[in-house]
C-alpha cells in the first residue's frame, strides 16, 4: 500500500524551505524594494495601500526596515523566532490596518498577509531547524524546538 511515510525524512528540510520562502520574500521583495528604491527610501512606496495616511511616517521606516532585516534573519536562520515576530507584527498591521476593508480575496484583500502571518507563526513554533545560523551559533537554544 502506498503511504506518505517518506515525508518524515523531509522534516529536517521543511523549516529551511519555509524560512527561505518567507525570508527571501520579505528581505528582497518587500523590504529591500522599500528601503532601496530608485531614489532611496520612499515612504509612499512603503505603505502604498495605506491611502488613509493613518500610519505615522516613522512607522513606515520601522515597517520597511523590519521587513528587510527580519526577512534576512528568517532567511539565514539568525534570531529566527524574534525575526518572525517582527514580520508577524507588520503583517498584523497589514491585515487589520490596510487590507481588512477590501475583504479576504487577493489582490487587495488580506489573504496574502494572513498567509504570511500564519507562516511566521509556524516558523516561531518550529524554530529555525538544523540548517540555520541559530543552530551554528546558539546550538543549545536551537535544539530547544
Amino acid at each position: 500500500m502506498w503511504t506518505l511515510q517518506f515525508l518524515g525524512k523531509l522534516q529536517g528540510l521543511l523549516p529551511l524551505l519555509l524560512r527561505a520562502l518567507v525570508g527571501a520574500s520579505f528581505c528582497f521583495v518587500h523590504g529591500y524594494d522599500k528601503i532601496m528604491g530608485p531614489e532611496g527610501f520612499d515612504a509612499g512606496r512603503a505603505f502604498v495601500a495605506d491611502a488613509s495616511g493613518a500610519a505615522p511616517a516613522f512607522l513606515l521606516y520601522v515597517a520597511a526596515w523590519t521587513e528587510f532585516l527580519a526577512g534576512f534573519g528568517v532567511l539565514v536562520g539568525l534570531f529566527t523566532r524574534w525575526a518572525a515576530i517582527g514580520i508577524l507584527a507588520v503583517m498584523c498591521y497589514a491585515i487589520f490596518g490596510v487590507h481588512w476593508s477590501a475583504g479576504f480575496a487577493a489582490p487587495k484583500g488580506w489573504e496574502m498577509a494572513s498567509m504570511y502571518a500564519v507562516m511566521c507563526l509556524c516558523i516561531m513554533a518550529l524554530g529555525p531547524g538544523s540548517l540555520s545560523l541559530d543552530r551554528l551559533f546558539f546550538q543549545k537554544a536551537a535544539l530547544n524546538e
